[in-house]
């Protein structure tokens, strides 16, 4: 979502994602894919052995919480939470390097 931003917080055994928009317009779409996003991800992996190229992921437990302009998902592990705060600084990296969150930023 065009403009929307992103800060990861490291938990006890995971981390933390704030996702937020400064245009109302979009906060409650926002909510619901966060909601729908996580719903899709614990379905899958109750379904499908997941791996990364070095370690399988952890057992995963997915929250999503409604803030003000957005919603925080905490993502945490039932052990081995290196893997996942690893996933969780990608991700950090990738957001800020994403044409679609910064298209028209100076």
């Amino acid at each position: 979502m065009r403009g929307a931003k992103l800060s990861v917080e490291y938990v006890d055994r995971g981390a933390a994602f704030r996702i937020t928009t400064d245009s109302r317009v979009y906060v409650r779409d926002l909510r619901a894919m966060l909601h729908d996003m996580a719903a899709i991800v614990e379905r899958d992996l109750e379904t499908t052995e997941v791996q990364t190229t070095s370690t399988m992921i952890p057992k995963l437990e997915i929250r999503v919480a409604d803030v003000p302009k957005g919603a925080v998902v905490t993502i945490t592990a039932d052990r081995s939470q290196e893997v996942l705060r690893e996933h969780a600084r990608q991700v950090e990296l990738l957001w800020r390097r994403s044409p679609c969150v910064n298209a028209g930023r100076a």
